[in-house]
């Protein structure tokens, strides 16, 4: 019989001595005697290979002193690879070869979404409230997460795991993920996850209860606040979790925190799903969080037909990249905005659709994001392309927004719409027997 990753094999009598034997220790990165390449369990190429000999338990850290499993992990003395306590394990792969995500370069640090359902998942061996889920890489470093939401009733979940490397052009990126310690404490941690974002919001509740405020997963508390709220501004059926619906009359989302000028290298994204055929602002950065006659730039709009545009405000004059095709079909789409000294990039479901390399910079000045209209600007900017509509608001569903200081490569890009999109095959999973 195989021994489970992970897994303790207690046989007779000789489960308390092999428990004694365990090693313990405070470090992170104890390594799991079943996911080592040692081991054979995930080699090189991430397929099964038979064992050699070894002890039936995990291998924990070489402390050297003898220690109880379950008081080990509960007090966080010894990492997940030390612990006997976890029974069942799935292994996740994720497939960046042209048959799945199609990168060809490694991204590091990059949140992976993962999608429970009852097809994929047992919800009643795990906790009710999912507290007892881990994860672990193939080296048995235990990885940070967040659960998104978990609905063990109606057997569908979305968590978000921080992937240390995904190598490019790869079928053997994978972690492990445990579950079934009715005893363990939640680490479930939106910062652990996000804490290099500037804003994240997943459209699920704030640490305040209030309805009409919006969580930031970032740990920066810069929630997002839902402004002029109505019936029909409600939480819906998002890309991962909940989605926030907008009515396209007067509702949008508007962050809490006055934020510094964002810094000439920064992006923005979102996913969002809509019908519409009436203009409207998607997401741009506000002198204020509420009202018109404000500055507004680092834009992003929609307009009759769909099409898609990025702005920004450099030296008083408006610099727009357009999109040639409508995204207005009802279907979820990535839309990402970014700038750096590359110039100006606007990237829809994974690939960039519009730019502008000699557009590198934007006029610094404080404000707020806003997302879902644009408010009105007067005077108007004097513009080299067409003027940035003005009180337009979106009717529509969003979803995952995020604002970065920093540049996203391609490849994550890229990568954020193939392991999040419906139906991605780029991502799999696959119990351990």
């Amino acid at each position: 019989m195989e021994v489970k990753p992970g897994r303790l094999r207690a046989t007779g009598r000789l489960a308390p001595c092999i428990i004694l034997m365990l090693g313990c220790g405070s470090e992170r990165g104890a390594v799991d005697a079943g996911t080592s390449a040692a081991d054979g369990v995930l080699s090189e190429a991430g397929d099964d290979a038979a064992s050699p000999a070894r002890p039936e338990a995990r291998t924990g850290l070489t402390s050297g002193s003898a220690c109880d499993a379950s008081a080990q992990c509960l007090s966080g003395a010894c990492t997940l690879g030390a612990c006997s306590d976890w029974p069942h394990a799935m292994r996740i792969r994720i497939d960046t070869t042209a048959a799945g995500a199609d990168i060809r370069e490694a991204v590091v640090d990059f949140p992976l979404l993962l999608r429970l359902d009852a097809t994929s998942f047992p919800f009643a061996e795990a906790r009710h409230d999912g507290a007892d889920i881990r994860f672990v890489d193939a080296s048995g470093q235990t990885l940070s997460h967040e659960v998104e939401r978990w609905d063990g009733d109606s057997g569908v979940a979305a968590l978000w795991v921080l992937v240390p490397r995904i190598e490019g052009d790869s079928r053997n990126n994978s972690v492990l993920m445990y579950w079934g310690n009715p005893l363990a404490a939640p680490t479930s941690s939106g910062p652990s996850v996000f804490g290099a974002f500037a804003c994240v919001l997943h459209m699920s509740g704030a640490p305040d209860g209030v309805a009409s405020h919006l969580g930031d997963s970032s740990g920066r508390g810069n929630i997002g606040l839902v402004q002029n709220p109505t019936a029909d501004a409600l939480p819906a059926d998002g890309l991962a979790g909940l989605g926030l619906a907008l009515d396209g009359t007067s509702t949008y989302v508007a962050t809490n925190v006055a934020s510094t000028s964002p810094p000439q290298v920064f992006s923005v994204s979102l996913w969002l799903k809509t019908t519409s055929s009436t203009r409207a602002g998607i997401a741009g950065f506000a002198s204020n969080p509420s009202g018109s006659d404000v500055t507004f730039d680092r834009a992003i709009e929609m307009d009759e037909s769909g099409r898609l545009a990025f702005a920004v405000l450099p030296g008083g004059h408006l610099l727009t990249i357009s999109t040639l095709t409508g995204y207005n079909d009802g279907a979820w789409h990535l839309v990402v905005a970014r700038l750096s000294s590359r110039g100006q990039y606007l990237f829809v479901d994974g690939e960039p659709v519009a730019d502008d390399p000699t557009s590198s910079a934007a006029d610094p000045h404080n404000g707020y994001w806003r997302f879902g209209e644009e408010p009105l600007t007067s005077p108007a900017p004097a513009t080299t392309d067409a003027a940035l509509p003005a009180g337009n608001f979106f009717s529509g569903t969003l979803d995952e927004i995020r604002v970065t200081t920093d540049e996203p490569s391609d490849a994550r890009i890229k990568l954020a719409y193939a392991t999040q999109r419906p139906g991605t095959t780029a991502v799999s999973y696959q119990p351990v027997p």
